[in-house]
């Protein structure tokens, strides 16, 4: 099943990307704001589950350009949890 990107327009309700699980695919949707570096850190859990073919979290956005870096990573029993800090 392909993640689908709701169609929320220029500022989503949640003012961040929002993925629905759906079984048909739609074309990707490009909002304005993802690459302003507001985020000073960001814990990921990543859990190794594929839905369909998978998506990239991260594709084409330059994170060591944006002065990111991973300051920690635990594996964990269910889950690996990445921690980025921007880097000052």
């Amino acid at each position: 099943m392909p993640m689908e990107r709701r169609e929320w327009g220029d500022e989503p309700p949640y003012h961040m990307p929002v993925f629905v699980l759906t079984h048909h695919p739609r074309a990707p949707l490009r909002m304005a704001g993802l690459r302003a570096g507001l985020i000073d850190e960001l814990h990921l859990a990543i859990r190794p589950v594929l839905l369909g073919s998978g998506e990239h979290l991260l594709h084409d956005i330059d994170m060591r350009g944006l002065r990111y870096e991973c300051a920690k990573h635990v594996a964990g029993e269910r889950a690996t949890h990445v921690f980025l800090r921007k880097r000052a």
